[in-house]
């Protein structure tokens, strides 16, 4: 079968998009051989993931979202690539709210800069003061370190906690954090799926920045700018006293890279 495609990326996190507003990829996408050989970056396009833009009848559109390796979860940057790709299809919106595994998003688009709302966060998970443990849409562990930031050993690192008897059968995504002011950080990712480090990752991004202000106690409405290894990205979002995280929103570019056409 051949699919036509376009590639975007968001600050080094790229993705395969499709157009199958008229479904013609829904047998395409039911064998999940033919994710992993798209995805494959030897082999196939090459990805860290790839997004169908589905036909929906309450909102915009629908962002279906598949890790390279066949699995599925919500992805903050894939999502921002799904508004900025989807915005070239001439759809007709009504109002700009798309849908994805975790339910509807709102969404803002000005050029390359997309922000979108990502869901509630009513619970974070401190196994210690620098490591949490919570659900942006996908699984996060977040660790607090300087020290271990610049390890060469980071793939390693994040592969003992992934494949640990706690998140083996689940996964999880491992994030490395260092502080860089009062209200910025860094970071790395591994993410699960990918399995191995990406240049960014947008439910990283935002679970890194939660569990920033969550140990800081930062209350109220605050902005938190986060550099990855392909880029800055911001978090705003309101904490109030209890540690409930709402109205967050991750800001960030999206690019058009190129298109073209696969045969599988």
């Amino acid at each position: 079968m051949k699919i036509k495609f376009q590639k975007y990326q968001a600050h080094g996190n790229d993705f395969i998009m499709v157009n199958n507003i008229q479904g013609h990829y829904n047998d395409f996408k039911r064998d999940l051989s033919n994710i992993s050989k798209i995805c494959n970056r030897n082999f196939g396009v090459g990805s860290d993931g790839i997004i169908f833009i589905n036909r929906h009848e309450d909102f915009a559109f629908e962002m279906e979202f598949f890790n390279p390796d066949g699995s599925k979860s919500f992805c903050g940057n894939g999502a921002r690539c799904a508004v900025s790709f989807a915005n070239q299809l001439d759809l007709q919106i009504d109002s700009p709210i798309f849908y994805a595994i975790d339910g509807h998003h709102e969404y803002f688009l000005s050029g390359e800069s997309v922000r979108i709302q990502m869901n509630n966060v009513d619970r974070i998970e401190e196994i210690s003061e620098n490591v949490f443990i919570l659900n942006t849409g996908s699984p996060h562990y977040v660790h607090f370190s300087d020290s271990l930031f610049d390890e060469d050993d980071f793939i390693s690192f994040s592969k003992n906690i992934r494949f640990s008897k706690d998140f083996i059968e689940d996964g999880i995504n491992v994030n490395l954090v260092k502080f860089l002011t009062s209200f910025s950080i860094k970071m790395r990712t591994y993410e699960r799926g990918v399995e191995n480090e990406t240049l960014s990752c947008g439910t990283g991004v935002t679970a890194a920045a939660l569990s920033f202000g969550f140990r800081q106690g930062l209350l109220g409405s605050q902005k938190i700018e986060v550099e990855t290894m392909g880029g800055l990205l911001s978090v705003d979002f309101h904490q109030n006293k209890k540690g409930v995280f709402e109205n967050i929103w991750l800001t960030g570019n999206a690019k058009f890279v190129y298109e073209g056409s696969v045969k599988l």
